[in-house]
């Protein structure tokens, strides 16, 4: 190998966003047949650190790529996969929130095999890739398949294919086994063990080191926007970063608000769904569902990907049209007894779609305040009582200096955290959680799952939480729910 070749080199490198400098003077290189992580606890500069790469945030110093050839420009020859693109991907063809639900809406959306073809392009060898990357991320059963519908870890394999079939000088995967059910992430693992194996240079971005597959190399650490420094996985000297890296959690306790709803009678279902026969575009997505959640009771929800899980949430918020043609009744009334409005505050709601479809200017702390009013906008003024709490949440979650920052810059994880402080931001008959804890550092799932916890501890609330991972549940627990193919294969209380 030519002493003088490498594949980034990255000398003083400090990383802008607007007046704020998220990551600071890092020199670092990244040598042929070497495969990095990026190894932070969220909100460390992993992203900014990619973003800066693909040339799309401001950035001083001098960055260098080694597969620069003066007739492309180098950052057009890295193919980055991260919530970013999935939200850009998103919003190429789902204008807004609910429309994965809408009937017609999908018309206008391509398949993933056509996403696929585009990316394979016409080259003679075009379809001998595409049915490579296809067997190797195993996700034939995709390719008809509308992307509106995808769930979120279909979605991620899917854009991991496209990604590898725009032939990139450099794969950047940040978090990628976000909304991965746990075949699906043990399937991946495998997956890009073998794309490095053959070859193929990767940057991995993570706050979950135990997430690191086969065929990395080096870590590079960040701790609040500084290098702490660089070392050859498996050695000692990584272990001693890695546990610099994380800080614990602290110990704070949530601020509830204390719950004022009239006492409810405990027989009474919160959610009582009757014989739900579901089907999009002539596909059947739920069959046959009969649930029933009582005040006070606390499931856990899981399945794996596809498998029928967020469109069934998405008859208990308001959300799914077809709820009104259902035998679906909450709070002991039918849906349709209900104003949306009406329902919404009822319902306690965060789920990584909602910062899929965000993208105005409200600020982290407007946010989390619009979960006083059950909008995704506040349209309203605050009352400084309402401010205190929201802020009181924010700094629970380690966010108090992102509070004036717009929702949509704050990195994937702050953005689940805020989405979270949302839901809680006052006291609820109804909590329902979508993967709360996704792509979360250990720190961050700790307090989220003591939170839950905390604020389940109202006799009167009622939980509903989706996960693939039972290290991601709340100790609250009371009951699980297990779908399958869009049946439920298990309802049994736990404890």
């Amino acid at each position: 190998m030519n002493p003088e070749s490498f594949v980034l080199d990255l000398d003083a490198v400090s990383i802008h966003r607007g007046d704020e400098t998220v990551l600071n003077n890092l020199t670092w290189r990244m040598l042929p047949g070497e495969n990095w992580a990026i190894v932070g606890a969220n909100g460390s500069g992993k992203s900014s650190f990619a973003a800066a790469l693909a040339g799309e945030v401001a950035s001083s110093g001098e960055i260098r790529y080694g597969f620069d050839d003066g007739k492309r420009d180098p950052c057009e020859r890295i193919a980055s996969v991260s919530f970013h693109l999935h939200r850009e991907f998103v919003a190429q063809s789902d204008s807004y929130y609910q429309s994965r639900w809408y009937i017609g809406d999908e018309d206008r959306t391509a398949t993933a095999g056509r996403v696929l073809r585009g990316a394979a392009g016409r080259s003679s060898d075009a379809k001998q890739r595409l049915a490579h990357v296809v067997k190797l991320l195993r996700i034939g059963r995709l390719l008809q398949r509308q992307t509106l519908h995808l769930s979120t870890g279909e979605m991620r394999r899917l854009l991991i294919a496209r990604a590898l079939l725009l032939r990139p000088a450099l794969l950047v995967l940040d978090e990628p086994f976000i909304g991965l059910d746990v075949a699906g992430r043990a399937g991946l693992m495998q997956s890009l063990s073998k794309i490095m194996r053959h070859g193929q240079p990767v940057l991995f971005l993570t706050a979950r080191p135990w997430e690191l597959p086969r065929g990395l190399t080096h870590a590079l650490y960040l701790r609040g926007g500084e290098v702490l420094g660089t070392a050859k996985l498996g050695t000692a000297q990584a272990k001693r970063f890695e546990r610099a890296t994380f800080a614990p959690a602290p110990r704070v306790k949530p601020p509830l608000t204390k719950q004022r709803t009239r006492k409810l009678n405990a027989a009474a279902p919160v959610i009582e769904l009757t014989d739900i026969n579901l089907s999009m575009s002539g596909v059947s997505i739920l069959k046959r569902i009969d649930w029933t959640v009582k005040s006070g009771e606390r499931w856990s929800v899981s399945g794996p990907n596809g498998a029928g899980k967020t469109t069934m949430l998405s008859l208990l918020n308001g959300d799914h049209p077809q709820a009104f043609a259902q035998d679906v009744r909450l709070f002991d009334r039918p849906r349709h007894d209900f104003a949306l409005f009406e329902l919404k505050a009822m319902v306690g709601w965060a789920s990584p779609d909602i910062a899929l479809h965000y993208g105005t200017q409200t600020s982290a702390l407007e946010f989390v305040c619009t979960g006083f009013f059950e909008t995704l906008g506040l349209y309203q003024n605050c009352s400084r009582s309402q401010e205190r709490i929201a802020r009181k949440w924010l700094e629970y979650f380690g966010l108090s200096a992102a509070a004036d920052r717009p929702f949509r810059v704050l990195s994937d994880a702050q953005q689940r955290l805020a989405l979270l402080a949302r839901a809680l931001v006052k006291p609820r008959r109804l909590v329902v959680l979508d993967e709360p804890c996704q792509g979360l550092d250990a720190a961050a799932q700790e307090l989220v799952l003591r939170a839950i916890d905390a604020f389940c501890s109202q006799a009167q609330t009622a939980l509903v939480i989706v996960t693939h991972y039972a290290s991601e549940l709340p100790h609250c627990i009371t009951h699980r729910l297990e779908i399958k193919k869009g049946r439920v294969v298990r309802a049994a209380r736990v404890r």
